[in-house]
């Protein structure tokens, strides 16, 4: 009776083995038929928000809308003045927020293309 006991649960033990191995086989394998399977990467688009005279502006928010599907994005100036997005490839606005305070340029617009952007400076009025 013990010996079916343990050889039943053994069979269960194997049988979930297998499963997770066949499991892990199926979903590493590229999808059938034509279909590329893609992996979606991003990329850093980053600057600085300054005033005139070069001190960070920071508490800044800054916010960036995708080209094509509007998704909107939202991050903060640090104490440095410099805020990071990552993003996919893609066209993107970009432009900080704050009232009492004007901004040059109002907006940027920039490019993700396999890579990350840098210098999408602002300076506060």
């Amino acid at each position: 009776m013990i010996q079916c006991l343990l050889m039943s649960k053994f069979r269960v033990f194997l049988g979930l083995a297998i499963f997770v191995v066949l499991a892990s086989i199926t979903l590493s394998q590229p999808l059938v038929g034509n279909a590329a399977q893609t992996v979606s990467s991003l990329y850093q688009v980053s600057g600085f928000v300054r005033y005139q005279n070069q001190n960070p502006v920071s508490g800044i928010r800054v916010v960036a809308r995708k080209a094509g599907t509007g998704a909107k994005y939202l991050t903060i100036t640090d104490a440095d003045g410099h805020f990071i997005f990552s993003f996919e490839n893609g066209k993107y606005g970009i432009k900080p927020i704050k009232v009492g305070l004007t901004f040059a340029p109002t907006q940027r617009r920039v490019i993700v293309s396999n890579s990350d952007v840098i210098g999408v400076d602002f300076t506060a009025n």
